[in-house]
C-alpha cells in the first residue's frame, strides 16, 4: 500500500492518484520489506522454477508427481532447472548435477532415497529414459506415485 503525502489515505501500490484526495504527486510507495538472505532466495527460486513442468501433463497425478521430481531435481542442480523439458533425457540430467562420475554416483543414490524402486528404471538406461517417460511410468495405472 502507498500512502498519500496530502491526506495520508492508503492506496494501491499501482494507484497513480490518490483516491481520496486525488493528488497525483503525493502517492508515495511503502518503505521496501527487507531483503531475505542471498541462500534463502536461491533455495525459493530452485523451488519455484520447477513448478512450471506441470503444464506439460495432463492428469492431476501425473502434474503432482512432476512437479515433485522437478523439485527434487532442482534442489540437485539448481536453476538449471529451468531446462527441464519433457523430453530431456535423464544422461542429461544428470550432467547438470556435475560432469563426474562422482556426481552422478550421488545422484543416484539420491533418486533411489527419493523414488524407490521406480528410480532403478531411470538408472538401469539414462540415455533412454525421458522425465515424462519416468512420469507416465510412476503414475501408470498399475503403479501408485512413489
Amino acid at each position: 500500500m502507498n500512502s498519500c503525502d496530502n491526506c495520508g489515505c492508503d492506496n494501491e501500490e499501482t494507484a497513480i492518484l490518490c483516491r481520496k484526495c486525488g493528488t497525483a504527486d503525493s502517492v508515495s510507495a511503502a518503505p521496501p520489506a527487507p531483503l531475505e538472505p542471498e541462500s534463502s532466495r536461491t533455495e525459493v527460486a530452485a523451488r519455484n522454477l520447477g513448478e512450471f513442468i506441470r503444464l506439460f501433463f495432463k492428469s492431476p497425478k501425473q502434474e503432482q508427481f512432476a512437479v515433485r521430481c522437478a523439485r527434487f531435481i532442482a534442489n540437485m542442480v539448481g536453476e538449471r532447472i529451468a531446462d527441464l523439458r519433457p523430453d530431456t533425457r535423464w544422461s542429461e540430467i544428470f550432467q547438470w548435477a556435475g560432469r563426474s562420475p562422482a556426481h552422478t554416483v550421488a545422484f543416484t543414490f539420491a533418486l533411489k532415497k527419493e523414488f524407490g524402486a521406480a528410480a532403478n528404471w531411470i538408472i538401469d538406461d539414462p540415455e533412454c529414459m525421458t522425465f515424462r517417460e519416468f512420469v507416465e511410468y510412476v503414475c501408470g495405472p498399475e503403479r501408485n506415485a512413489a
